[in-house]
């Protein structure tokens, strides 16, 4: 690797995980520490609408700038929507629940909290795909799970609904790649691939454009249904500092779907899960420092056991796929 290529892969490892950490010490600052303090419904649904505005303007700026071409012009079909609708409806309730879970855990907590997500993608791809998975797989869930349960038991300040909240939004996370899955893929079209079809398809680009575009109107009747708004945190919600906060927490969040793009153009699998990792131990460890939350050596061997595990399944995953692709013979060609 060159000089050149190494600074390269530095600067987007360095610009991922800045983007990462920092939107989520943000949004716990948001929710938990700052004066006005949104609820987690109506800062999902503040940001959603700040992510499609967003989205609007990087489409039409790729339109002359391949710079931001990984962003479609902002479009939105009917019968698309349709056919999406589940999958937003999972977008969403993910975000709110992961947001839940981030108010009421500590920052140091919030990567255990939310690590459940593995074990129960392995679950769910058997009841509801049939997939069934490797030991070696089980094994790294079990590892997850071991420090899942260490972390939670040695955490000082505990808190039954952020340890729901977050079970919730993992479950919901591993639910959330099945559902696109069934809801985007026909067989047969896949059986019978035409070019209509593949224009049909939706574009990572095309998928935050509907996610966010239908979470403002899913997500609207739960902020008019929550206790979350009243005209006293209207006015609130109206200063200088909370819109602010609110902009650079919804910058963030699209600055980190563009970083993912850059760190899988840049990088290779191995280095995007090793990257993880390492950003889940940063985070714990900044998190503990910055809003000072106390770490037992229980909850310190929990996040190691998870980020541990998370890595050994993701890399298990990615040696299987690899030997999938190399074992599948290729396609016969009808003359």
């Amino acid at each position: 690797m060159d000089q050149h290529k190494i600074k390269t892969v530095f600067a987007v490892v360095t610009f991922y995980c800045s983007v990462s950490i920092t939107m989520v010490f943000l949004n716990k600052y948001l929710l938990s520490y700052s004066k006005i303090r949104p609820g987690p419904i109506f800062m999902t649904w503040l940001q959603s609408i700040g992510t499609s505005v967003i989205l609007y303007f990087v489409g039409e700026a790729g339109k002359t700038n391949p710079l931001f071409d990984f962003i479609p012009p902002f479009k939105i079909e009917f019968e698309r929507c349709k056919k999406i609708f589940k999958l937003s409806f999972v977008f969403a309730a993910m975000i709110i629940f992961g947001n839940y879970c981030l108010k009421h855990v500590a920052a140091s907590f919030f990567v255990i909290a939310r690590s459940m997500h593995i074990v129960f993608n392995v679950s769910l791809s058997y009841f509801l795909l049939g997939q069934k998975t490797d030991f070696s797989i089980i094994k790294a869930c079990i590892i997850v799970t071991l420090g899942y349960i260490l972390g939670s038991v040695g955490e000082v300040k505990f808190s039954w609904q952020g340890f729901v909240f977050g079970l919730i939004a993992s479950f919901l996370s591993a639910l959330y790649p099945i559902v696109m899955k069934q809801s985007l893929e026909n067989k047969e079209d896949e059986n019978n691939p035409n070019e209509e079809e593949e224009k049909k398809k939706f574009s990572n680009g095309e998928l935050m454009i509907y996610n966010n575009t239908l979470a403002i109107g899913l997500l609207f009747p739960f902020v008019l249904l929550s206790e979350e708004i009243s005209v006293e945190k209207i006015k609130e919600y109206f200063s200088f500092s909370f819109i602010l906060l609110i902009l650079i927490s919804t910058s963030l969040a699209f600055l980190l779907s563009f970083a993912t793009v850059l760190q899988v153009k840049h990088t290779s699998p191995l280095t995007h899960m090793i990257v993880g990792s390492l950003k889940g131990s940063l985070q714990t460890v900044l998190g503990a420092l910055l809003f000072g939350n106390e770490v037992s050596l229980l909850n310190a061997i929990g996040v190691i056991l998870c980020i541990g595990g998370s890595f050994i399944y993701a890399y298990l995953r990615k040696i299987k796929q690899e030997t999938k692709v190399v074992t599948n013979p290729l396609p016969k060609i009808k003359v």
